[in-house]
């Protein structure tokens, strides 16, 4: 069982790192270039009105994360030529804070990232939380850099958020 454990473990960090594996077309400056900076739009809790907000985002300070690839077959049986592999992905750390021009919301202290599941700079996904993890803010890029969606949960409530624009 061991030696089998020890395959599948091979094959799926073989898939990962390949030579001939196609190359990304963007950086770190790309990533930032989309996300960094001053976002306003609206904050819409459920049941309430809308507030404006403003969404301050900054690259993390560097650190000692790397790029992981963990693989696993959890059944047998696949069809021939099913082989686990790795999805090109980047991910770029970030901090920030949000407030909320009626005072209902001020989280001076966010952390999260902004991910890109391609090779090519394009959709991306926004994650962000605070400290104790009772406040999450999620967001859809899309390929132009603006955001399709926008929501939040802060404690109990629901949010609806909108990021407009960036300066």
């Amino acid at each position: 069982m061991r030696a089998l454990g020890t395959v599948l473990l091979s094959v799926g960090l073989g898939a990962c790192s390949s030579a001939e594996e196609p190359e990304f077309t963007y950086d770190k400056a790309d990533m930032e270039g989309v996300i960094v900076g001053t976002w306003t739009g609206t904050w819409t809790p459920d049941g309430s009105s809308a507030s404006e907000l403003t969404l301050e985002l900054r690259p993390a300070p560097s650190g000692s994360l790397r790029p992981a690839c963990n693989s696993r077959v959890l059944s047998s049986g696949s069809p021939p030529g099913l082989h686990p592999t790795c999805a090109a992905s980047s991910a770029l750390r970030l901090v920030g804070n949000l407030s909320v021009a009626d005072g209902s919301v001020a989280e001076p202290s966010l952390v999260g990232e902004l991910s890109i599941w391609s090779l090519n700079l394009g959709p991306g996904e926004l994650s962000l939380t605070n400290a104790d993890d009772t406040f999450r803010l999620y967001a859809q890029q899309n390929e132009q850099g603006g955001f399709e969606s926008c929501g939040a949960t802060a404690g109990d409530r629901q949010v609806t958020c909108a990021l407009d624009s960036r300066r």
